[in-house]
């Protein structure tokens, strides 16, 4: 039986999460930092990849002479840039057109989707500048890969002391060298992306590191899009009634956050 969260824990999660409510990566740090407090285990969050989510906008802002810098904003609040060589003719206002043609373009469209229909876009409704698109996109495609970066926050790593299971000198020692392994840390959570629980226990993982612990990982959510997933490490004897409740009330405090804040432009 799934225990229920009392009314104060839940204010807890929800106005903690909304005071960090600004960019996606402080929504992330603050999902991992709440679960680790409400828990007192050691948590882990997966931050969402490019190919997953949207483009809200592009902007292209001069620096100076030949350069500029290239701003991604995508529908999480996620935001990617990278200085590129522009021509010097170009000024502000023509890359202000620029900015605001690729919007009308890629707005809505995924990472990968979005570069092909800037390249066709060039061929006619552009073609004074479609050369310069062309080497910008390059730039792109070379810097930026959407599924690079696999990016897991962790929260509480210190929390595994707490438990007698890991005054063992040795045990404590590969927990965290576990956890600064980050890749099969990814691979894990990544795993989980397509239930909303995921309970193993024990022998269940797959990775040798956690045969005498247990996993419980849940989903998050912008509307119907799945973005990533977040969980908890710890002994298996943990409370699993009490560690569902705070990830489903997590769970469902970021879907509604993210889709209050993200799906206009309250942030700009």
């Amino acid at each position: 039986k799934v225990s229920r969260l009392n009314q104060g824990e839940i204010s807890f999660i929800r106005k903690y999460l909304n005071q960090k409510m600004g960019q996606m990566g402080g929504v992330i740090e603050a999902t991992a930092k709440v679960l680790s407090e409400m828990t007192n285990l050691t948590s882990l969050v997966l931050a969402p990849q490019l190919s997953q989510i949207e483009i809200r906008r592009i902007q292209i802002v001069k620096l100076s002479g030949h350069k500029a810098l290239l701003i991604f904003v995508f529908n999480t609040g996620m935001v990617r840039d990278m200085v590129i060589h522009v021509p010097e003719e170009l000024d502000p206002y023509e890359l202000e057109t620029l900015s605001n043609f690729l919007t009308d373009k890629v707005s809505n469209r995924r990472f990968a989707d979005a570069v092909s229909a800037v390249r066709e876009a060039a061929v006619g409704d552009i073609e004074a500048h479609r050369a310069f698109l062309e080497s910008m996109l390059d730039a792109v495609q070379a810097n930026i890969r959407p599924e690079a970066g696999k990016e897991v926050v962790l929260g509480g790593a210190k929390n595994i002391f707490n438990h007698p299971e890991y005054q063992d000198v040795d045990k404590a020692k590969n927990f965290l060298t576990l956890l600064e392994t980050k890749d099969a840390l990814y691979d894990m959570l990544s795993r989980s992306t397509d239930m909303e629980f995921t309970i193993r226990i024990g022998k269940e993982n797959e990775l040798s590191e956690l045969r005498d612990m247990s996993i419980v990982t849940a989903t998050y959510r912008m509307g119907d899009q799945k973005l990533g997933s977040f969980g908890v490490i710890g002994p298996t004897r943990m409370n699993y009634a009490k560690i569902i409740s705070v990830l489903r009330c997590v769970s469902a405090s970021m879907n509604e956050i993210l889709q209050y804040y993200l799906t206009d432009d309250k942030q700009y």
